[in-house]
């Protein structure tokens, strides 16, 4: 027969290892989730087939809120990808078929059925903004 106390201190050590790598697992799948090469609601409505805009901005770019500003006033709806974060969303600019480092912020790009319709890099003026809204967002 085994010793009580042997298969006592067996038990606890089994139930902290399978403990342990239950935590690990969950731990890689949340730092997958949000530190891998997830691309958000921007991809999952390119997928879908879904119309959308999606506005890309930079950090530094004073443009970029007003851009934001303007889309605001005008109620339109819009996802914002950060250039900063770039290689995070190549599944996106891949989907597609833009060359991201081509793209200067801020780019609003106007989708439609998962395709680009039309799409404005490197704003730096309101009638062009203005424009832009008129003829693809009803603005």
């Amino acid at each position: 027969m085994r010793d009580p106390e042997f298969i006592a201190l067996r038990n606890k050590v089994l139930i902290g290892l399978i403990t342990f790598i239950v935590f690990l697992v969950l731990i890689v799948l949340v730092m997958h989730r949000f530190l891998g090469n997830y691309n958000g609601k921007v991809y999952d409505d390119i997928v879908k087939d879904k119309t959308f805009v999606f506005l890309q901005v930079s950090n530094d770019c004073e443009m970029c809120e007003s851009v934001e500003m303007v889309l605001d006033e005008h109620d339109i709806e819009y996802e914002v990808l950060t250039m900063s974060l770039r290689d995070r969303h190549k599944d996106v600019y891949q989907r597609l078929g833009i060359n991201a480092t081509t793209i200067k912020a801020p780019a609003l790009f106007y989708i439609k059925k998962g395709e680009v319709v039309s799409y404005l890099s490197g704003i730096d003026n309101q009638n062009e903004l203005d424009g832009f809204i008129k003829n693809y967002l009803g603005g």
